[in-house]
């Protein structure tokens, strides 16, 4: 879906990793936010998880809307920051079920990421047609929204 994000934004691949690069500075921002709020983290991870899939639901929804580079760097900034506390509050919650055995469920945990980012594409593949993002965008929301 990049070129056609690219498009509607009238962007060139340069102009689309700014955007990856905000994804990727949200990511950073979570992680020093959960590193410094670890008392937050620790009392409150479904709390967390629930931001986690909720903010991203909105954010992905509105993707296929968005024709500003400025607006589609913010929103990805968010789901950037939503990625982050996912990792914060899953491994939070591995580690309060598993403790000292929570070495295999947290690589089977970062094992599914890979795998979930194949098969989502393979998934969603079928929905994509010439111009139309939006039916596996809110696909993908709907998903975001039911698990938060």
């Amino acid at each position: 879906t990049m070129p056609i994000l690219a498009t509607n934004i009238q962007v060139t691949y340069s102009g689309m990793g700014s955007v990856l690069a905000s994804r990727s500075a949200g990511y950073l921002v979570a992680n020093c936010l959960g590193a410094t709020l670890q008392s937050i983290v620790k009392n409150h991870s479904e709390g967390l998880l629930f931001c986690a899939f909720f903010l991203p639901a909105i954010a992905v929804f509105a993707t296929p809307f968005i024709t500003s580079l400025i607006l589609m760097c913010i929103v990805s900034f968010a789901q950037g920051i939503s990625k982050g506390f996912t990792d914060l509050g899953g491994n939070n919650l591995l580690l309060k079920m598993w403790t000292v055995n929570a070495s295999a469920p947290l690589n089977a945990v970062h094992l599914g990421y890979g795998v979930g980012a194949v098969f989502a594409n393979l998934l969603i593949r079928p929905f994509l047609t010439n111009r139309n993002i939006f039916v596996p965008y809110s696909i993908t929301a709907l998903i975001c929204l039911l698990i938060s």
